[in-house]
């Protein structure tokens, strides 16, 4: 969604034993593929708080705003 005009920009359908943190980067990618370079910053709970994600939103030159999960070790430097 974007935040202005709040339109679904993207969907997937996965199965249901897929957590929603490992469907959320074949998502970024398929909207990075239909609107290259047209968001600039990423919003997600704390349920996507690890390095993949990171490094799929640093790819694309995008900021994250992820609240960091104790759970997980240390932090990303390139955030």
């Amino acid at each position: 969604m974007t935040t202005k005009g709040q339109y679904i920009v993207g969907r997937l359908m996965t199965s249901a034993n897929l957590s929603d943190s490992k469907a959320a980067i074949p998502l970024l990618k398929k909207v990075e593929n239909q609107f290259p370079e047209h968001f600039t910053t990423a919003i997600f709970d704390v349920g996507y708080d690890y390095e993949p994600m990171y490094r799929q939103l640093h790819k694309y030159q995008m900021r994250a705003v992820i609240p960091y999960n104790v759970r997980n070790e240390g932090e990303y430097p390139w955030i």
